[in-house]
């Protein structure tokens, strides 16, 4: 499931945080630094060090280096192999009817590479499915990664924020958002791995398929001889 999310800028901005008293007409103003966002409690500790992990997997995957030109570009180059494959599977059908029955050579060889044709489309089907969802996936493991690290941000803003309401203050479970934090950096390299396992195999489908459409082609010449 691709979750929506907004990516995060850490700067060095101060926060203000607003703490209310009933002792007190007027809002009181506190300001948190940003050097104060600093993990303490052991799941924001957690978190953090998941969040830490993630980024290094991302540093190290060639598909999060692309720029969303060069993804549209595979998808498409992937589309463009898939009408090649199509359109060669159609050469070959016309091919049969073009032969005299005569003909056994000629007509034997285009109906054998009929049929290896034939026998590869679940692979073009899975090709395209594997391109999608790999890139899907692919940007779902960037959104997850990105609110993670603001949801760990938040969980350590409202731990400050609690330090300083009074007593009676209704006061905010700053672990369980960190907790939260923690999940969306594990759906993060979860993401990632499955969607660099569907990406890497669709390379290795899109070689064979290239390498049955070179040959095809070159029995279609042969014949034509």
């Amino acid at each position: 499931e691709v979750v929506q999310a907004v990516p995060v800028d850490m700067n060095n901005e101060e926060i203000p945080v607003i703490l209310s008293s009933p002792y007190y007409p007027n809002q009181e103003e506190i300001k948190i630094k940003e050097e104060d966002l600093v993990p303490s409690t052991n799941e924001e500790k957690e978190a953090q060090k998941e969040i830490e992990k993630a980024e290094r997997v991302f540093k190290d995957s060639e598909f999060v280096k692309l720029t969303e030109e060069q993804l549209r570009g595979l998808k498409s180059e992937y589309e463009q192999l898939e009408s090649s494959f199509y359109s060669t599977l159609s050469e070959f059908r016309n091919k049969i009817g073009s032969y005299p029955r005569d003909n056994r050579r000629k007509r034997q060889e285009v109906t054998r590479f009929q049929r290896e044709l034939n026998d590869r489309r679940f692979n073009v089907e899975r090709l395209i499915i594997q391109v999608d969802s790999g890139l899907d996936e692919l940007g779902s493991a960037e959104l997850f990664f990105n609110k993670a690290k603001g949801t760990l941000k938040e969980g350590i803003t409202e731990r400050l924020r609690n330090k300083r309401r009074n007593y009676w203050s209704r006061k905010v479970d700053s672990d369980l958002i960190a907790r939260q934090a923690l999940r969306e950096a594990e759906n993060a390299l979860s993401q990632l791995e499955s969607s660099s396992i569907k990406l890497i195999e669709a390379m290795g489908i899109k070689k064979e398929i290239e390498a049955l459409i070179e040959e095809a082609r070159s029995v279609l010449e042969n014949l034509e001889r």
